[in-house]
Formats: C-alpha cells, structure tokens, sequence
C-alpha cells in the first residue's frame, strides 16, 4: 500500500481557443476575465458592468474628436481649381479604377462625360490593376500593379509602370514581410498566416521553414516546452507536440493535443522521482470528459475524484495540485474535506466576479469553447449563474489554513493577475507565494514551475513522513 497520493487537477478547458476544449481555457478569451493588476481596484469600461468583490462600479468615457481640413490646389491632373474648387479636367476611365487616362482629358463641362474622372493619375488605363496606391503598403503614391490585392507592387510589370518588389504578384499569400516571424525582410509565402514561411513554395519566393502552412498550429517551435526548433503541431497550446500530426509536421509526444488538460510528463516524474501515487483527470466538458461546464459540476468532479482515489490506494493523506480554475475549486474543496493534508495552486484566480458580472456573455464563451456542448444547458440559468459568485476562493484559502499551500504564478500572466494569486496567499497566512518571471497562464508546463512544484511535495513528503 502506498503511503502517499497527489491528485493533478487539471483545468481541461483548453479549446483552441478557436478549436473548442483544446488550447484555451475558461480564463482566455473572455473579455469579461481579462483582468490586470490596476483593474482588480478600479474598473472602466464602456459598455458593460464590471464588479470587484464589495463594490459595483460603471464607468463610461467617450471623447469624440472631429477634424475637417480642405485643400485645393491647381496642378497638372489635378482634381480641382483652387479658387473656384471646380474641376480643372475630366480624364477617361476606361479600367473603372478611379483614376483617369492623362492622355484622354477634356476641359470641363456642366456635367462631366460618362466614364470620366476629374483627375488624370493612371498610369496604364488599360488595367484595372494598375494605378496610384494599388500597391498602398509598399508606396501608397507610386503608380504600380497589385493584382493579388496584397499591397505589394508586381516586379515586372508593363511599361510606364513603376516596379515593385512582390516576389509573386499572383499570390496574396507571398509578400515581403508575409512571415514577419521568421523573416521580416525576406520575400515569403504565409498562408496560414502564423508568421512562418512555407518550405516548399512556388517559383521565385523565398523558402522558410514552415513544414505545413496550411495549419496556423504548426511551425518551428510551435511545441517549445518539447522541442523549441522542431516543426511541430501544438493544438492545445501546451507546449508538447501532437504524436499523430499532419503529413510533414514532426510528431511529439502529446497524446491528446485536443486538450491542454494532459500532462503525463508531470505526474510520471511526481511518482517516479519521488514516490507519490498520482491520478489526474478532466473537468466535465473538457478533453474526453462528458458533461458541461458548471462550477458545482466541477467541485462534484473533484470531490468524487479524492473519494475515487483513496478507495484505489488506501493513501495516510491527500495533497492536491490545482492549474487555474481547478486551482481555485481545489482550495473550495480542500478548506472542507480534512482528508486533504495540503494544496499546490498554479495561475489560481482569487475569486469569480469578472464571471459572475457578465453571466450570460460568459456562458456564450463556454459554449464556444466547448466547455458547455448539450443544447439547452443550463436548465436553470439563474442557478448556474449563481454558482459564479458562491465559490469564493480567498475564504477557502482562509479556511484551509494552517495545513500547507504553495501559490504559483506567472507575473507576465495574460489572463489573470498576480494580486489574485498574492490575495489568495494572503487570506491563508502562511502560504509559500512563488511568483515566475516571464511565466505566462499556462505554468504546469514551465520547467521553473515544474522545479519548484517537485520540490515542494518532496518537502512534503519528507515532513510528513
């Protein structure tokens, strides 16, 4: 019988994040969770409640800023007279660009001609493609040829025409600057527009090293945790690679890149380094969990999970790591299950309000997600949504106090701030408060974060032991 069990909870909310459960979670994407330092005392926001715990506060600024300026003046093609601002000439438009044929103007009449514009600025009236701006990102004043519409200026085009430097004017993916990642300057093909150029392009375009530019989830580095030079595909946005990717993408070692959620890497190294028995599992409504997302559901999922697992193993104590969401739920659990001997939080949010103030927008975001897939889920809404505010973090953490609780958190996290994670530390009293330099949402698969979880449950080991 083993002495020791930890239960990774992991948060399987992970959808990419334009693909349903894969790379987001229920903290990315939601305007409502994107929370910084300055707004968790003061909040501003144009068209919609946002609340801090105690206070409700709206505030709508609107400044609104008009500027007219008119010039007029005479010059050969011009549109109008400077004195008089009437047209100076009408020019044929054969191409229905806008601008006119230089060497087919007329003096003005009371009405002008049909098919005739008050300027003469085309270059070649001919080609609809061709004329002053066509080419508006490489020289917005200069007459040249765009024909894939990209804003670079054919390199060969027909006398009279200025030159540009658009290694395939056919190809509106193929531009200079198009894989602004891997190569600012070079002339590249970026379909899937994820910074990276195709390695096999056509005729004339600079190769780079994007081995399927057809999916904006593969590209060097894609999967950096695993391999940072290795052209992977990466889903979920966890950092490993999918172990059965598409032709010409490099396979990892992710065996569901639908889900962020799996980390088999970390609860193999807590059990094979230091002698835990580990489980880890997902949410309803994440990964291959049935179900849809509620926090009560998921308070209930990690509640049977801690019954599920001493019944297995038989363990003298529970310690639970929880990432994000599910670290927050876990320190709601922990404070009233005495079973549970200490606690682990990676990027925890210290409560649910930002949810709560928006509960409907919110629920459209877990639809989106994929978290919430059932037609007509929630039967009770109002239920659902009054969950939202009655988990409240901060006072578990009070609660759960004095058993041990380490608090993780990247200072560069986009979706949720380090004073949730400093206010949850706070409230416990003794808490271990670690916070990652340059570390983002998603920790558990930071090696600094790795390092210091590992080492807090050997420490916990020992002691208890």
């Amino acid at each position: 019988m083993e002495k020791y069990s930890v239960s990774f909870v992991s948060v399987g909310l992970l959808v990419a994040f334009a693909q349903g459960c894969g790379s987001n979670c229920l903290d990315d994407g939601f305007a409502g969770s994107q929370k910084t330092d300055a707004c968790v005392a003061s909040a501003t926001n144009s068209d919609s409640d946002t609340t801090s715990e105690g206070t409700d506060s709206t505030t709508a600024t609107a400044t609104m800023t008009a500027t007219m300026t008119a010039t007029t003046t005479m010059t050969a093609g011009s549109e109008s007279d400077s004195e008089t601002g009437s047209p100076s000439m009408y020019c044929k438009d054969a191409d229905m660009d806008g601008q006119g044929d230089p060497t087919m103007c007329v003096p003005p009449g009371d009405m002008p001609p049909a098919g005739w514009v008050p300027n003469g600025d085309d270059c070649d009236d001919a080609d609809p493609n061709t004329y002053v701006g066509a080419a508006e990102i490489e020289d917005p004043n200069a007459c040249m040829t765009d024909v894939d519409n990209d804003g670079w200026g054919e390199p060969n085009p027909k006398p009279g025409v200025i030159p540009g430097i658009d290694c395939d004017d056919a190809n509106p993916f193929a531009f200079p600057g198009a894989a602004e990642i891997e190569n600012p300057d070079a002339c590249m093909e970026d379909e899937d527009d994820d910074g990276w150029g195709d390695n096999m392009p056509g005729p004339g375009i600079d190769p780079g090293t994007d081995c399927v530019d057809t999916d904006p989830f593969t590209f060097p580095g894609a999967a950096e945790q695993e391999d940072a030079s290795a052209c992977m595909t990466d889903e979920d946005g966890d950092g490993f690679g999918d172990s059965d990717p598409p032709p010409g993408s490099t396979p990892g070692s992710d065996c569901d890149d639908q889900s962020a959620g799996t980390f088999p890497e970390l609860v193999d190294r807590a059990a094979n380094d230091l002698g835990w028995v580990g489980m880890t599992f997902n949410f309803r409504g994440c990964g291959q969990s049935e179900g849809d997302f509620s926090l009560q559901g998921w308070v209930n999922d990690l509640r049977a999970a801690i019954d599920h697992l001493i019944e297995e193993t038989s363990p003298s104590g529970i310690w639970l790591v929880g990432t994000n969401t599910g670290g927050s739920l876990v320190t709601c659990v922990a404070a009233d299950d005495p079973r549970v001997r200490g606690i682990a939080l990676l990027g925890p949010r210290a409560d649910f309000d930002d949810w709560a103030a928006q509960p409907r927008r919110f629920l459209e975001h877990a639809r989106e997600i994929g978290a919430i897939r059932t037609p007509g889920f929630p039967r009770n809404f109002d239920e659902w949504g009054r969950e939202l505010r009655r988990f409240r973090p901060t006072d578990a953490a009070r609660r759960f106090a004095p058993r041990p609780m380490l608090v993780m958190h990247g200072d560069d996290d986009e979706s949720v701030p380090t004073a949730d994670a400093r206010q949850l530390a706070e409230a416990h009293g003794s808490a271990e408060l670690r916070l990652i330099v340059g570390a983002g949402h998603r920790l558990r698969h930071d090696p600094r974060a790795v390092a210091v979880l590992l080492g807090w449950l050997d420490r916990q080991r020992q002691t208890d032991g």
